[in-house]
């Protein structure tokens, strides 16, 4: 009658050793994950760790690029935009600007590039500047230039791309969690290299519709804890306005909740070292201050 309870003994025992053993495994197993992911996440560069995950829009053929550097991408994937004269340039910019609202009349166009010139001489080479620009245009597919109800304009369509024209269409009536318009932006300031007044308009309209935007889009991809994509918010609107609140604020929260409280704080010194450079006083915010800040 003592056998069966010695069977009972040794099963028993046997499933104490099973479970004891694989017990042991799990805790092994979870010791060794965590220490893996610790070890990783010190071997991964500060850029590869915090970069943005929205990167720039990249080149392809059939493109008009007009924020970073100006470039134009023929159908064949050759960059072009040397080509462009000064009064081409000129020309295609101010055609561009123009082209969402209706476009823009010859003798606009002649004011604004030949203002010296009276009508028969500036029709006279408005119409040389107007062939060339036609056949730099030629060089992409999808891309004209057109006269029509007296006004010039430049259409796009597939598989032509223009950032401006693309960009200028989101910002109307923006919607937060636009993934496009940042890769637009994350390429550089809108004519980065252009300092030619005859820009500025065309520079402040879209620049002021940037910030809003970004305003907007940084308070969405915070409230979704995408820190690296507020950051480049931030920058975006630290391109146009260095001294924006706004954008000191969320780029010092995100950084602080991504967990590099050492790059938040450089961020915010390089602020007000600026502020001070600008304003002459030293400014009012401390560090701690922005970074318990909820809402900016």
């Amino acid at each position: 009658e003592a056998r069966p309870s010695i069977k009972i003994y040794r099963t028993t025992w046997i499933w104490m050793v099973i479970i004891a053993g694989m017990t042991a495994f799990i805790v092994l197993a979870l010791y060794w994950r965590r220490l893996y992911r610790r070890l990783r996440s010190k071997s991964i560069s500060y850029y590869d760790r915090h970069s943005s995950k929205i990167q720039p829009i990249k080149e392809r053929p059939n493109c008009i690029f007009l924020f970073g550097s100006i470039q134009i991408i023929s159908s064949s994937g050759e960059d072009i935009s040397e080509m462009l004269t000064i009064r081409l340039k000129e020309t295609l910019l101010l055609i561009l600007h123009h082209s969402s609202s209706g476009g823009i009349s010859s003798r606009r166009l002649s004011s604004l590039i030949w203002p010296d010139k009276d009508e028969d001489k500036s029709k006279n080479v408005r119409g040389v500047t107007l062939n060339n620009l036609r056949k730099v245009l030629s060089c992409m597919n999808g891309i004209s230039l057109i006269f029509k109800d007296g006004k010039y304009i430049i259409t796009c369509s597939e598989p032509a791309f223009c950032d401006y024209l693309t960009c200028m269409q989101l910002l109307e009536n923006y919607k937060p969690g636009n993934d496009l318009a940042l890769s637009i932006l994350a390429r550089g300031k809108f004519l980065m290299d252009e300092g030619n007044v005859l820009f500025d308009r065309m520079k402040d309209e879209i620049e002021e519709k940037i910030v809003a935007a970004m305003m907007a889009e940084a308070e969405w991809r915070f409230q979704n804890e995408d820190w690296a994509n507020t950051i480049l918010c931030a920058d975006v609107m630290f391109r146009i306005d260095p001294l924006n609140e706004n954008a000191l604020g969320y780029m010092v929260k995100a950084f602080k909740m991504s967990g590099n409280i050492e790059e938040a704080k450089v961020r915010y010194n390089n602020f007000i070292t600026q502020y001070k450079k600008d304003y002459d006083e030293n400014y009012p915010s401390s560090f701690q201050d922005i970074s318990l800040t909820e809402r900016y």
